[in-house]
């Protein structure tokens, strides 16, 4: 191993890092350090495979440098500790990247191993599209064997979108080409250790929203997705709820940060994006541990933000009615998973 300020890389591929990749593939450990090799071996799968590799998180390099030594890695990577939090990860990884395209995913989520191939050609197909995402399906964070998908419309042009409906969802579904952030305004502070902010390292939950948000507002590239899941996202209702009152609380911060890129539309749809994150949660909640009680105290408090999340949502059905769709909708009641229907390891 190759070892300068806390960067790591294997000896063997020294050499390779002189070349300059197509892609970096930036994965950050924030928590599910544990699932690295199940990522990591959906990273090496890949059918594209001129990319990079960089791991970052806190305590990096002593959660990663065995498991990345014991797979066939045969791209070069680095590993590189920061501090905590998943905006620092990302921007330290973009401080790190080579690649004139950007990849980002959590060590919890897992990539179907076609992901990176259609997002290439996407991107390549469309000169104007400046990130390529996909539909994501949820998964338990124990193991593929409850799940449910999470439809995005195949443009997220606009921040109603954007804000409300989540459609580009998490990072880890993301490609985006390098030139999106010279298009942007950095964030005005800066943080220890790294030079160029652009994910706001303040916003815990919602980084990823308002990086979108600037990107839609601030520049000309263009934002679409591609209508299929590719993105297997690991999410823990247990997290979920002993954190629900920070989760509020970041969302409302993130409104307020939102109001400078247009505050007349912001305005508009500020309450509108908070009952979506309601219905969003109460699905959690209802696929993962089914407490109905949590979920309908979520659906009333959406409803009590903005009425109009039942039409847009639901087609104008009561509460009631949402409850029985919602709770079908459970994670057990799926019957394949999804590392079976795509031959994805299940290896820990």
């Amino acid at each position: 191993m190759h070892i300068v300020n806390n960067v790591i890389a294997p000896k063997d591929q020294q050499l390779a890092m002189f070349s300059t990749p197509l892609l970096s593939v930036i994965v950050t450990l924030d928590g599910n350090a544990r699932f690295l090799s199940q990522c990591l071996q959906s990273v090496i799968a890949q059918s594209f495979t001129d990319y990079e590799i960089i791991i970052v998180g806190p305590d990096a390099l002593n959660q990663s440098t065995s498991v990345s030594s014991s797979l066939n890695i045969h791209q070069s990577y680095v590993i590189k500790n920061c501090g905590a939090g998943e905006a620092r990860a990302r921007n330290t990884g973009i401080a790190h990247a080579r690649g004139e395209l950007i990849a980002f995913i959590n060590a919890g989520d897992v990539w179907t191993t076609d992901k990176l191939e259609k997002h290439v050609y996407h991107l390549a197909a469309n000169p104007g599209l400046g990130v390529s995402y996909s539909e994501s399906e949820c998964i338990s964070y124990c193991d593929f064997s409850k799940a449910y998908r999470k439809y995005r419309p195949e443009t997220a042009g606009t921040l109603e979108n954007i804000l409300c409906e989540n459609a580009i969802g998490n990072a880890s579904g993301t490609v985006m080409r390098r030139e999106v952030l010279k298009g942007l305004q950095e964030i005005s502070y800066r943080a220890q250790g790294v030079e160029q902010v652009y994910f706001d390292e303040q916003l815990n939950y919602t980084d990823d929203i308002h990086f979108w948000m600037r990107v839609t507002s601030a520049s000309d590239w263009s934002i679409e997705g591609l209508n299929e899941v590719l993105t297997w996202r690991r999410v823990q209702a247990e997290l979920v709820s002993k954190e629900l009152v920070q989760h509020f609380e970041q969302w409302d911060q993130l409104i307020r940060r939102c109001q400078s890129l247009d505050p007349i539309v912001v305005n508009e749809i500020g309450s509108l994006a908070i009952a979506y994150r309601c219905v969003e949660l109460a699905q959690y909640y209802a696929s993962q541990v089914a407490e109905e009680h949590t979920v309908k105290a979520l659906l009333n408090r959406a409803c009590q933000l903005d009425r109009r999340i039942l039409n847009k949502t639901f087609g104008g059905k009561s509460i009631d009615n949402v409850m029985g769709i919602i709770c079908r909708r459970r994670l057990g009641q799926v019957n394949e998973s999804p590392d079976k229907r795509r031959g994805l390891s299940r290896a820990a």
